[in-house]
């Protein structure tokens, strides 16, 4: 059996980069003012001016390395399960999304005595990333 970081060598690398900028311009529109982010922002509490005074440049730097890094992370569990469908590839962002960050992050809402709309706004906006992901790397191996 190959080790997994043997498959690195065997990922499409153009296909991790269109899903893993799907998955970004997702969490753009999931977080605008038009869908989530204005309930997000009031869940938070967090003003324009805060928002606004925050460092644009980082924030989308880190958020796009992070969204690179789970797609690979998605791509090398697509290719190690050889998934070749759409529905396939979306259900394993799904699961990946609600079985291991959603689990994650309502222990994190529950500690941080955040209300649980957070959750329901931030697992959605992942589970719509992670599914694009893999019905994408499913789809284009």
């Amino acid at each position: 059996m190959e080790v997994f970081i043997d498959y690195l060598g065997e990922l499409n690398w153009l296909a991790i980069i269109v899903a893993s900028l799907v998955a970004f311009l997702s969490g753009i529109a999931w977080y605008s003012k038009s869908l989530f982010g204005s309930r997000w922002q009031k869940t938070v509490g967090l003003s324009d001016k805060q928002i606004n005074s925050g460092n644009k440049t980082e924030i989308m730097i880190i958020s796009a390395v992070g969204v690179f890094i789970t797609t690979v992370a998605i791509g090398l569990l697509v290719d190690v399960l050889v998934l070749t469908t759409v529905v396939q590839g979306a259900l394993l962002g799904t699961m990946v999304a609600v079985g291991i960050l959603g689990a994650n992050k309502l222990m994190q809402v529950k500690f941080e005595q955040r209300p649980i709309t957070y959750w329901y706004i931030t697992l959605g906006g992942d589970i719509v990333a992670l599914s694009l992901m893999g019905a994408i790397l499913a789809v284009w191996a």
